[in-house]
């Protein structure tokens, strides 16, 4: 499956269904401009659109958020 989209966040709804249907058999291939990375509990930036890719990788929770 390709996935193409123009907001960052995107990836993380996409990635989640993915992996419900896939399970570990899911290999991903993110590409971007920059890395979506960001850690909140290490950051001032708040803001989703640097963060889905940590989110995924469970860097980045959400629970005080």
């Amino acid at each position: 499956m390709l996935t193409i989209g123009g907001d960052h966040s995107i990836g993380t709804g996409t990635i989640s269904g993915l992996l419900r249907k896939y399970g570990n058999n899911l290999k991903v291939i993110w590409v971007d401009a920059h890395p979506d990375f960001i850690d909140i509990k290490n950051s001032d930036y708040y803001g989703y659109h640097g963060i889905p890719l940590a989110h995924l990788c469970g860097l980045s929770q959400f629970e005080n958020f």
